[in-house]
Parts: structure tokens; sequence; C-alpha cells
């Protein structure tokens, strides 16, 4: 999570390597860099290092290192709001692991390809691939990518209002992320969990527990330093707060959830001023 050190050190390797002339080593940098990028909340800058690692690979023609390139583009285009680009980007992905027989790609691409669904609308397809997506981390014991399968499940049964699924998978992926001490994954499925908590997922007596998720993430976010998985929480604290019948009567916290969702919204018109529409 230690974000600005860790783009220093990708930026001398890249520099080093640009030096050596070394094209397949300057593409693995370039992907590094964008990946960093991206999850520090700057797009602009990610999308640069990504497409020019992409092309370099497609130069080079390594299979594995094309479809990295493709899961990374196609994770910005999520970022974007660009649904179908994703898809697109992610299901070429898709048949070259498929053709090479490269299982442990499969899953992570799956569960990507889950959440676009998902994002689209169609929750049937989403959980049949984001199923599948669970079976092979499981059988590969992928943990990190099983409890991002999990968590997916859990959002696609909540819009479905499955709510003892979605508690159940929620809280497996709470329990893998705890256990790896994956700070920003935690910190997201603590938001998804706070979803379901204010929906009723534990039960009506513990609705109002869901503003304790909502800030441990928020803490969390804040620890690794994620713009964007900030103002995530943040947008889901105020909304939570601003529906909830529990919280309609507090003027302290109305008030706070008030000025986080104005700080979100500060901070997505800033990330969709930098990332641009295609």
């Amino acid at each position: 999570g230690d974000y600005e050190r860790a783009v220093e050190e990708l930026q001398a390797a890249l520099e080093m390597r640009r030096a050596q002339g070394d094209r397949r080593s300057i593409a693995q940098s370039l992907s590094n860099l964008g990946r960093v990028m991206l999850d520090r909340g700057q797009a602009a800058e990610a999308r640069a290092a990504l497409e020019g690692a992409l092309n370099l690979r497609r130069e080079l023609g390594d299979p594995l290192d094309i479809v990295q390139s493709l899961i990374d583009l196609g994770r910005l285009a999520q970022e974007q709001a660009d649904h179908r680009l994703s898809l697109s980007l992610l299901r070429e992905a898709y048949g070259i692991v498929e053709e090479v027989g490269e299982r442990n790609q499969m899953a992570v691409i799956l569960t990507l390809i889950g959440e676009t669904h998902d994002r689209l609308g169609d929750a049937e397809q989403a959980v049949r691939v984001l199923t599948e997506a669970e079976r092979i981390c499981d059988e590969l014991g992928d943990r990190l990518h099983l409890g991002e399968a999990k968590r997916g499940l859990a959002k696609v049964f909540l819009k479905q209002g499955e709510l003892r699924r979605a508690r159940d998978s929620v809280k497996a992926a709470m329990d893998i992320f705890g256990h790896l001490r994956s700070k920003v994954n935690l910190a997201a499925a603590l938001r998804t969990c706070g979803d379901i908590t204010a929906a009723g997922g534990w039960g009506d007596a513990h609705r109002a527990k869901a503003a304790d998720y909502f800030m441990k993430s928020i803490q969390l976010c804040k620890e690794v330093g994620n713009e964007l998985e900030v103002a995530k929480s943040y947008r889901a604290f105020a909304h939570y707060v601003q529906k909830s019948e529990d919280w309609q009567d507090d003027a302290e916290i109305q008030a706070k959830a008030k000025r986080l969702d104005a700080m979100a919204e500060e901070i997505f018109t800033r990330r969709r001023s930098a990332l641009g529409a295609r």
C-alpha cells in the first residue's frame, strides 16, 4: 500500500531498463508502473503506461504478457465505466489463456468478466461466471482471487435481494483478506459488508452497525492511500446515513455524511476529468 515509494522504485527500474534497451523488461516495468498508477487513481498516467506495455508485448508476441496487459486495460476501462470495452478486452484475454491452458489467469479474468456483467445489469451471467472463477481459485489455492470472486458474488446477491447468500459470501471474503493482510481488498469487502448490513443481511436489529463497517473501510483506504477507494467508501457511508431511519434525527452524523458525500464527488469529478472519455 505504499504507492508513493512503489512509483519511485518502478520509475527508477524503468529508466535502467530503457538504458539497457531490453524491450521485454521495459514492457514489464511499464506494466508494473501502470497498475500502481491505476490503484493510485492517476488514470491518464496509467493508461499511457499500460498501452505502451501492450504495444511492446504485441510486437514481442508473448501471449501471457499480452494477457496481463489486456487485463490491466480491462480494469482501466471498468474505471472509465466503459463496460463494453472492458468486456471485449477481457474476453480477448480469456481466449488467449484458454488456448494456452493457463488456469491461474483464467480465474482472474473470469472474476473481472463476472463483475463487468454485474455492472451491465446481467446478474444471472455474473453469478454463473463468478461461481466458475470461485471454483477454479479454490482448486488452485489462489486465496486472493478467491476472495475477490466471493466479494463479487456478494454484491450480485445483494442486488438480487438474496441477503443470506450475500452475507455468507462477503464474510468469507473478509476472512480471506484479513488472513492475507491485504488492506485494500479488505477495505472493499468491508464496504460491501456495510451495504449488506444496511440492507438487513444480519437482521433489522443490526442495520445501524453498517456505519462501523463503512468507517473501518474508510480508515483502511486512507492507510493505503487509495483515493478512489476512499471516495467509494465516503459515498457508501453517506448514502447509507442519508437513507437510514436509524440516523435521520442525528444532525451531527447527517452533516458528516453530507460533507463526505461532497468530498467523494470532488474526487470522482477530478478522476473523470483525468480519465477522459473514449
